[in-house]
């Protein structure tokens, strides 16, 4: 019966320590970011923080680790069975659930190595995708063609979450399904 409890309370502790690092990390840059600060906003103490991070990076990695493997898991899912963009509107999806988090992790206080790692998980099987819909096409033309719809993809993204999330993600899946195909048609 313990264990329970305890286990309980470390998720709650997580909990209140991540929550409020992501309120600080709304109005600041991740560099002025302090344990202290952290410690102020969740109410507790210094010792508490330091039993599960090291610092504020060792908890950004952690969150993002959390929702990368999140994020891999829908798109290694959607590559197995999914049609064209399903992956997209549930990749929308996750973040309409998770729009704090994400709204963060995609802003200008957020860590560009990180979305960096999103678009690497998807390189391999686009690439793929553009060879076989315009086989005469070049390998540096199709890596081009995949960094200009990739941050497209991201840029409309951000700006799904900046604004709230007025259209569903089905909507904006499909509205980046056509530039992706018109942008393909080009080859």
């Amino acid at each position: 019966m313990e264990s329970k409890k305890t286990d309980g309370r470390i998720k709650y502790t997580k909990m209140v320590i991540k929550q409020a690092f992501l309120e600080l990390l709304e109005k600041q840059p991740l560099s002025k970011v302090t344990v202290t600060d952290i410690c102020k906003r969740a109410e507790i103490n210094r010792g508490t923080f330091y039993t599960y991070y090291t610092d504020s990076y060792d908890l950004l990695m952690k969150i993002e680790n959390e929702l990368f493997m999140e994020i891999k898991g829908v798109l290694e899912k959607a590559l197995i069975v999914g049609t064209d963009y399903d992956f997209l509107i549930e990749i929308l999806e996750y973040t309409t659930k998770n729009s704090a988090l994400c709204k963060i992790l995609f802003s200008v206080n957020g860590d560009k190595d990180f979305i960096q790692r999103i678009l690497n998980l998807a390189h391999d099987n686009s690439i793929l995708e553009y060879q076989s819909s315009a086989p005469e096409a070049t390998i540096e033309s199709l890596e081009l063609l995949f960094i200009f719809i990739s941050n497209g993809i991201i840029g409309i993204i951000q700006n799904f979450l900046k604004n709230d999330m007025k259209q569903s993600p089905k909507e904006v899946a499909e509205f980046i399904g056509k530039l992706n195909n018109r942008c393909i048609q080009i080859f």
